[in-house]
């Protein structure tokens, strides 16, 4: 039986490290939703290959860490959405596997010695789509229509999904819903003192700055509208 699975192999070591044999090693059913490969990972499955297997997915955007995750987180960060809407629709998979966090190794290849400073630990599929150099509007929404929880934030930063959008997305279309759609408080502080109107604005992205004025502008009036609807109301009893 032969497999097409990614390209490159997940499993590929850098030159001078041919050697080592564990070299990001990843289950072959996670490098199957990698690369949003639904016949093989059919195949896998009556192989005998186990669906909640853990490996590495990608290397995280600035440190380089290996970062480690579940088939949904796999298929989530790849923006491969018909090998996700497969995934949640597997009676083998429970409904709070959508929450399962991600974890972070040191690379073979580090790009500063010393000891590992985490970037995406604890990341759910959700997160790694916001972070994600393959980050799609789909995606995301799939995960959003299957109540995944837009409410967590990241425990060293105190970054929640607004945060997150502003500093790491890269696709307007994702940032856009997220903030259009996504209901957390605006003003909401990270743990450096940030919101998202200052770090969007600390981008110099004019585009996404005048997007959140705009949203803000529209969420005040809709306060002031209901608070006068409701002045009326008690001043009619």
């Amino acid at each position: 039986m032969k497999f097409h699975l990614s390209d490159p192999p997940l499993t590929v070591p850098p030159t001078g490290n041919k050697s080592n044999s564990d070299y990001r090693k990843s289950p072959y059913i996670i490098q199957a939703a990698c690369a949003g490969n639904i016949p093989t990972f059919r195949k896998l499955l009556e192989a005998g290959c186990k669906i909640n297997e853990f490996g590495h997915i990608c290397l995280s955007k600035k440190r380089k860490n290996s970062v480690l995750s579940t088939v949904i987180g796999a298929a989530a960060y790849h923006g491969k959405n018909e090998m996700l809407k497969y995934l949640l629709a597997s009676p083998q998979l429970q409904k709070s596997y959508i929450e399962v966090g991600c974890s972070e190794l040191q690379d073979i290849k580090p790009i500063k010695a010393g000891p590992l400073s985490h970037e995406y630990q604890g990341y759910t599929p959700l997160q790694l789509v916001v972070v994600s150099a393959f980050s799609d509007l789909e995606t995301l929404q799939i995960l959003l229509q299957q109540r995944a929880n837009t409410k967590i934030t990241e425990r060293e930063t105190g970054n929640n999904l607004y945060h997150l959008a502003a500093i790491h997305c890269t696709n307007f279309d994702v940032f856009q819903y997220i903030v259009k759609n996504v209901d957390l408080d605006l003003f909401e502080r990270n743990k450096a003192g940030e919101t998202l109107a200052s770090l969007v604005k600390a981008s110099d992205d004019k585009k996404r700055y005048q997007l959140v004025e705009e949203i803000q502008n529209l969420r005040d009036r809709t306060k002031l509208e209901a608070a006068k609807l409701l002045e009326e109301l008690m001043s009619a009893e």
